[in-house]
């Protein structure tokens, strides 16, 4: 299964798809279990709506953002890695620890990695 870059399929008629079959793979860290999760608990509200199908599609923008950002973070993060390593300083490390604990969304640290990216640039 291929990282998702923001699309989720959510599957036709009375089907509906979830975790890996949907397409959300984590495209950093290549988990899915986390999302797996997350994708489950909107489609169980939805299912209780008078058009889950309607309900589902709205309720995965969300989801969908933070895929099309984590997609955008690992770009970054294997694209240029050697530069990254080179000027990593020691808050990008708290910066990504905040990430894996749940503390900040991959827009969070999709924002930190480019302003960080762009002042190594120039030395800022």
């Amino acid at each position: 299964m291929a990282p998702s870059r923001g699309e989720l399929l959510t599957g036709e008629g009375n089907i509906f798809l979830v975790g890996e079959a949907s397409g959300s793979v984590d495209a950093l860290l290549g988990e899915g279990i986390y999302y797996s999760v997350w994708q489950a608990h909107l489609l169980a509200e939805c299912l209780k709506d008078e058009n889950p199908r309607r309900c589902y599609s709205q309720n995965l923008k969300t989801l969908k953002r933070e895929f099309l950002f984590g997609y955008l973070t690992g770009f970054l993060a294997y694209n240029f890695q050697r530069f990254m390593f080179k000027n990593a300083k020691k808050e990008d490390l708290k910066e990504f620890f905040e990430f894996l604990r749940g503390e900040k969304t991959y827009g969070d640290l999709f924002r930190y990695g480019v302003k960080r990216f762009i002042s190594s640039l120039f030395k800022f």
